[in-house]
């Protein structure tokens, strides 16, 4: 559908909505991207183990970045690397990886610590969706907006 907008952008359930879809996505992650990595450095100067990191990340972290990454589109590559990035510089303190990424994400039972894929983490979130609109269950209006 075609919407004419009153002004430039329009802010509603805590997304700001602007003409461009590119813009209404790095404004909305960019902000968030931001309280991510705050909370990731507020956490920094404990010391805790990959296990506690992991915890850290999964319970106070992530969570910052799930409403807006549920909503709005997937943000551009560069954006999901730099959370990539953060959060691997949190797991090893800045410094070189001890441990190959791909065992990081692994089951306790495989070596690894069930850290978070981001790349899965984002299709999962999607797929989220199509669950929730093939429910028959669920006979919300929402559905009819479709």
């Amino acid at each position: 559908m075609k919407f004419n907008w009153t002004s430039d952008e329009a802010t509603t359930l805590g997304i700001t909505f602007t003409n461009n879809e590119k813009d209404t996505v790095l404004k909305n992650i960019l902000l968030k991207l931001q309280n991510f990595k705050n909370c990731l450095k507020s956490w920094h100067h404990r010391k805790l183990t990959l296990i506690g990191k992991n915890t850290v990340l999964k319970t106070f972290a992530l969570p910052k970045l799930i409403y807006v990454l549920t909503v709005l589109p997937n943000p551009p590559n560069d954006v999901i690397n730099d959370i990539k990035s953060a959060i691997f510089n949190f797991i090893w303190d800045g410094k070189p990886d001890k441990i190959k990424r791909t065992q990081l994400i692994q089951s306790v039972e495989n070596g690894g610590i069930q850290l978070t894929n981001i790349d899965s983490f984002l299709n999962a979130i999607k797929c989220s969706w199509v669950k929730i609109y093939l429910d028959n269950t669920n006979t919300s209006k929402w559905k009819l907006f479709y």
